[in-house]
């Protein structure tokens, strides 16, 4: 099992993927977390960074009850890919439907005490995790111009793996990788369109046909295509970089994906009839605008401004922000 893409991604020599990806992951989620009406209209309850040494974070959505992580794929080779690319892994809840997809190894490790109360690897264990397991997918970030980038998503319907477990049985995992990525995948694409006031540039989906991964635990190679599986890469163009400006720069985004899209759409606002997995809020979430986060306090600001201690000398009755006392 891999979460790594197949594809070959132009990579760009003077890139520092580390800082890339932190500064669209880590840049956009510090952004729209403090905001809570922002944070309910894209369906996230939380997130943490994670414990081990590689640059990950763990996010909850509202509409799952198991917790994702998403973690840059560190010493991708040069000459097989390029950007950023990020793993992305879904650790079940045990009381979830979905719970029972996974492989019996996953389940059992699941169930360990390589996890805590909140459902993601403890900070002491974290390392011990194997990391091909819980994959549904992967993220490649590409650079387009300074001020923007190219997000592309690589997941397949379903996470089908067939694996001898030496007792003459077989361990079969079959996860809806689609269907589970994309709610932390929508959310990201949807924060970034908020933040910067712009729908993608282009939206482009293929489908192609998938893998069923069959063979022993130490050599799950991909097997010819399967009418079981469909591949999907869904492709958002021309992203502004969170906490930039909102300028436009349409220079490339490397590598294009091979053969005529299955879907494509070039436009501010979202098609008027949208297939699955299309989300109107990729187009939607440029138009947001919510109330300030508190209310402007004079008598706040002025004693903050002067360095005073905030001791309560008038009526304020903002629940929004702290007074110190």
């Amino acid at each position: 099992m891999t979460c790594q893409p197949t594809c070959r991604i132009q990579r760009s020599t003077d890139l520092d993927p580390h800082d890339f990806a932190h500064g669209i992951v880590e840049g956009a989620f510090s952004l729209i977390f403090p905001d809570p009406q922002a944070r309910l209209r894209l369906g996230l309850r939380a997130i943490s960074r994670a414990g081990h040494g590689g640059m990950a974070w763990y996010v909850w959505t509202a509409e799952r009850t198991g917790a994702y992580e998403i973690a840059l794929v560190p010493d991708f080779p040069d000459d097989a890919a390029g950007g950023a690319v990020l793993a992305l892994r879904y650790f079940p809840d045990p009381d979830e439907p979905a719970f029972q997809d996974f492989s019996t190894v996953e389940q059992a490790v699941r169930r360990s005490s390589l996890f805590d109360r909140t459902g993601t690897p403890a900070f002491d264990q974290a390392d011990a995790l194997d990391p091909a397991l819980f994959c549904i997918g992967s993220l490649v970030l590409v650079p387009q111009g300074e001020e923007r980038f190219t997000l592309r998503l690589h997941v397949p319907d379903r996470w089908i793996e067939e694996t001898p477990d030496g007792e003459g049985a077989t361990d079969r995992r079959d996860v809806a990788a689609a269907e589970l990525a994309l709610p932390i995948v929508d959310a990201l694409v949807g924060g970034v369109v908020y933040l910067g006031r712009a729908a993608p540039a282009s939206v482009q989906i293929w489908r192609r046909p998938g893998t069923v991964l069959r063979g022993a635990a130490d050599d799950r190679a991909p097997r010819p295509a399967d009418p079981a599986v469909t591949e999907w890469e869904i492709e958002w163009s021309g992203l502004a970089m969170p906490g930039r400006s909102p300028g436009f720069d349409p220079a490339s985004a490397g590598r294009r994906p091979a053969g005529p899209p299955w879907f494509a759409h070039a436009s501010e606002t979202p098609p008027a009839t949208a297939p699955w997995p299309v989300n109107a809020r990729w187009w939607q979430a440029a138009h947001w605008h919510f109330d300030p986060v508190g209310m402007y306090c004079g008598h706040c600001a002025a004693e903050e401004a002067a360095g005073h201690v905030h001791i309560l000398t008038h009526h304020c009755e903002d629940a929004h922000h702290e007074h110190r006392t």
